[in-house]
């Protein structure tokens, strides 16, 4: 389904993931019907249909916010990191002939980012944190037992929601604006370094947290792919292993 028919578009919290849509304000003209009765009504009917993995709201301005839950998220970050998903990117390039290094000072940290990801990896695999040759959609832990993501730390929901943000903007964006893929990729950058400044991987957190530190290079994994996804897949551009 055309994601410009839906009429949605992203909200922007850190704490959470959400959609808006004005679609009751949309149906209101045109049925003359008030805008909050359509919302509530929907609201009732997407409630009982989506279960655990969306939460439904309507403001008082008769927009409604469809919520992604903890499990929604874990789903997506799990997909996103399988070897399967990330083989069905690598057969989306659009680029036959990318160029090595990129003049651009962002684009070029960003093959940087790519390349450290890549460096974390192994080290991950050494360490027995990972086994990137068996990765499905049950290999990471992204769930502790409350069912909530294992997220300690506000970079980690900062870096997620910059995932999620990007991957939305390579596939669903057809609305015709213009994305400024620089822009873009500096506010990815930015949640990654955040990221790893703030969220430790190696020591005292593998050693008494092991499913945090397991979740934590899970990230760095997911930001690999969409490194790739963006670099290699949209703007032509090597995603380097090592630099």
């Amino acid at each position: 389904m055309d994601c410009e028919n839906i009429h949605l578009y992203k909200g922007r919290y850190v704490d959470r993931v959400f959609y808006i849509t004005p679609l009751a304000l949309k149906l209101s003209k045109s049925n003359k019907i008030k805008a909050l009765k359509i919302a509530d009504e929907m609201e009732a009917i997407l409630s009982a249909s989506l279960g655990n993995m969306f939460f439904v709201h309507v403001t008082p301005s008769a927009l409604i916010h469809v919520v992604l839950s903890d499990e929604c998220i874990a789903t997506w970050l799990a997909n996103l990191t399988s070897l399967g998903f990330e083989e069905e990117l690598e057969g989306n390039n659009i680029c036959d002939a990318p160029e090595l290094l990129s003049s651009s000072p962002a684009l070029f940290t960003a093959q940087y980012i790519h390349a450290r990801c890549c460096s974390l990896l192994r080290l991950g695999e050494q360490e027995g944190l990972i086994k990137l040759n068996e990765i499905n959609c049950n290999s990471i832990s992204w769930l502790n037992d409350n069912q909530k993501l294992r997220c300690d730390r506000q970079a980690s929901h900062r870096l997620i929601f910059e995932l999620i943000q990007m991957v939305d903007w390579i596939y669903c964006d057809r609305s015709g604006r213009d994305v400024n893929w620089e822009k873009a990729v500096v506010s990815l950058i930015d949640a990654f370094q955040s990221f790893w400044s703030n969220c430790r991987i190696w020591g005292e957190v593998k050693s008494t947290s092991p499913e945090l530190a397991q979740m934590r290079i899970g990230l760095v994994l997911a930001t690999k792919v969409v490194c790739k996804l963006l670099l290699s897949g949209k703007l032509g551009i090597i995603a380097p292993q090592s630099l």
